[in-house]
């Protein structure tokens, strides 16, 4: 009776973890915040990590947990602790330090979901098929609501409206994440029979349909990696242990999930041709190795400066977190940031970003934490005898290769669900591992687990209180940029004033709240109080051309033309053709009587993007120049 009432119990634990994860979390959204979903989300997972780690420390003795704390012997777990140890170390380097601490937290999130997972799972007899059928019943909802989004697009007159559903809120992040809950759902569909199976086909087809017409090309190019590496890794095995393959894969499913593949693919194009009409999916497919495409060249000059940045910091990086803050300092030319109306916040490629923010050993860690789940894996693959095993760790193997395919061209390590996709992959693996192979099971003493777990319960309740604290700070920062933008000077002030704290300094765009608070002062004619938020901007993003722009501006309307030439040339820098910049400079010189100086700079370039102004300004100082030449030709 006892056993029956554990095993219930266990099952129970299992259901409502992986039904929070990995169905509740991606459901999860704000409208109130400037992403909807990043800190909404971090939060939510934060404090139900804190109560999980609570609970499974109090039930220590009781649950008989003390066995599956041994989890934490295996290596992959100090790979984690040492990767989390270089990125606080890294921010030692950073030149802000906060920006860094939410990143930070994400990899401490992902190492406690990596824990409870893995030893739910190696408790729980039901465990891996109670997750295997979550995700598949979440991935069923959510792309469900991603097909709405495809039916309200085409209905709609005009095609390039875009159709905002704060849930999806990105939809290459959205074909990405939907791509992670491939592996279950193939599980579920080859290895289940009845209701199950029906799901998991419907659920398949659905993703199938989301990913094709999403028009990701990392995903597609994501797609088709996995599935020819898959495709050698069986082959490879079948050598090894020919019965391996043979036990644990129906060819007559697999066959099916082909056949639906195509069938969708086939429903797609036309489709897909009405909603992109002046770009269809052929040419989306052509575009990805064409180096002229607007995205690929985008990302191919990021990845450039980006390797500049790795020359100059290898060793500890830049800073976990501060990719965005120093990235300017090479330069925007060429760049859709040259304006000054958007800024970087990651360069798309999580390698590339990883390797510069926390340099090379960082970067080891982080490959290395891949290269020991592989190691788990083909042990699996080599050993068991399971078939669910087997098939388990091949379609794993397919979702962690395609994980790191995109992440050669996009970012999934910033957005949680994606982590938590991959941890829960990971997780799986480790499970069975750690349960049949692993010489590191032995069960750790009490006080050790105890140590591990009041570890984590500290750790969990400081990123609470950062989601807590940023989630508040985002709202009112929120407001704040409504403010701005309806000239609502005021109200951009008390609500930057509420959105202040350690914790949140600057909004997800990469711009210091204080630069705002600075705008409102200025525009209100409080200059002396507009310097002061300058400065301070100035501080958290010395590179930032706005902030270099208007802490310019206020140098110069207080008469410090030095200074105000100094922090011009300083956003000229960053941005050459920044117009602002350009055209306020040339004014300096120009009211400090230097118009050759004036009218040089405004040469400096011209650039497609100025407008009238600066033609107008343009004439003014050509003409003060040459009357200039014509007084001293008659002297």
């Amino acid at each position: 009776m006892k056993i029956i009432k554990s095993t219930v119990n266990d099952s129970l634990h299992s259901y409502i973890f992986f039904g929070i994860t990995a169905v509740l979390t991606q459901f999860v959204f704000s409208n109130s915040t400037i992403d909807p979903v990043i800190l909404p989300r971090f939060l939510l997972i934060s404090i139900f990590l804190l109560l999980t780690i609570a609970y499974m420390l109090l039930s220590l003795k009781k649950n008989s947990l003390l066995k599956h704390f041994s989890m934490l012997n295996n290596t992959i777990f100090p790979v984690l602790y040492i990767y989390l140890a270089i990125s606080v170390l890294s921010l030692t380097a950073a030149i802000n330090p906060i920006t860094g601490i939410i990143e930070v937290s994400k990899i401490i999130l992902s190492i406690c979901i990596l824990f409870i997972a893995a030893t739910l799972i190696s408790k729980d007899k039901n465990g891996l098929h109670i997750l295997i059928k979550s995700v598949t019943l979440g991935a069923l909802l959510l792309s469900t609501i991603g097909i709405y989004r495809y039916i309200v697009i085409s209905i709609n007159t005009n095609p390039y409206n875009p159709v905002f559903i704060p849930i999806i809120a990105n939809i290459n992040i959205f074909s990405t994440s939907i791509f992670l809950t491939l592996p279950f759902i193939f599980f579920a569909f080859l290895n289940y029979t009845g209701k199950w199976k029906l799901l998991s086909g419907i659920s398949m087809a659905f993703v199938f349909y989301n990913i094709i017409n999403a028009h990701t090309r990392s995903v597609w190019v994501a797609s088709v990696v996995a599935t020819i590496s898959t495709g050698l890794l069986l082959s490879y095995i079948h050598k090894k242990r020919p019965s391996t393959i043979a036990n644990s894969i129906s060819f007559r499913r697999l066959s099916h999930i082909g056949l639906i593949l195509i069938t969708i693919i086939l429903i797609s194009i036309p489709i897909s041709d009405r909603l992109y009409p002046d770009y269809s999916m052929l040419d989306r497919v052509k575009s990805i190795a064409d180096p002229a495409d607007n995205s690929v060249s985008e990302r191919l000059k990021i990845w450039k400066k980006s390797l500049l940045m790795i020359r100059d910091n290898p060793l500890l990086g830049v800073g976990i977190g501060n990719w965005k803050i120093s990235i300017p300092s090479y330069g925007t030319e060429g760049l859709r940031s040259e304006t000054g109306d958007s800024h970087y916040q990651r360069p798309h490629n999580d390698f590339i970003w990883v390797l510069s923010e926390t340099g090379i050993i960082g970067f080891l860690l982080y490959l290395s934490i891949f290269g020991m789940m592989f190691k788990y894996l083909y042990k699996i693959l080599l050993s068991s005898e399971n078939k669910e095993d087997s098939l388990f760790s091949i379609l794993i193997f397919f979702g962690i290769t395609g994980y790191l395919t995109f992440s050669f061209f996009s970012f999934p390590k910033e957005r949680l669900i994606h982590s938590i996709y991959l941890m829960l992959m990971i997780a799986g693996i480790l499970s069975i591992y750690h349960s049949k192979i692993s010489p590191r099971n032995k069960e750790l003493n009490f006080a050790r687990s105890i140590t591990y777990g009041i570890t984590m319960l500290i750790l969990l309740f400081f990123s609470s209180l950062l989601g807590y604290t940023r989630l508040k700070s985002e709202i009112h920062t929120h407001k704040a940029i409504a403010a701005h933008l309806s000239a609502n000077w005021e109200d951009v002030i008390s609500e930057i004033d509420m959105a202040e704290s350690w914790l949140y300094k600057m909004d997800p765009m990469a711009t210091p709240i204080s630069w705002y608070k600075g705008v409102a002062y200025f525009s209100l004619n409080r200059i002396d109080e507009a310097l002061i938020e300058f400065k301070t901007a100035y501080a958290i993003h010395p590179y930032h051309v706005h902030v270099l722009n208007n802490l310019a501006t206020c140098y110069e309307s207080l008469g410090y033309h030095k200074k105000a030439v100094e922090y011009y040339r300083k956003a000229l820098t960053v941005s050459p053709n920044f117009e602002e910049s350009i055209v306020n400079l040339g004014a300096v010189f120009y009211n400090m009587g230097m118009y050759e100086e004036a009218y040089d700079t405004m040469l400096l370039s011209q650039s497609k993007f100025f407008n009238e102004k600066y033609y107008r300004y343009l004439d003014k100082i050509k003409n003060r120049v040459e009357l200039e030449e014509q007084l001293s030709n008659q002297l």
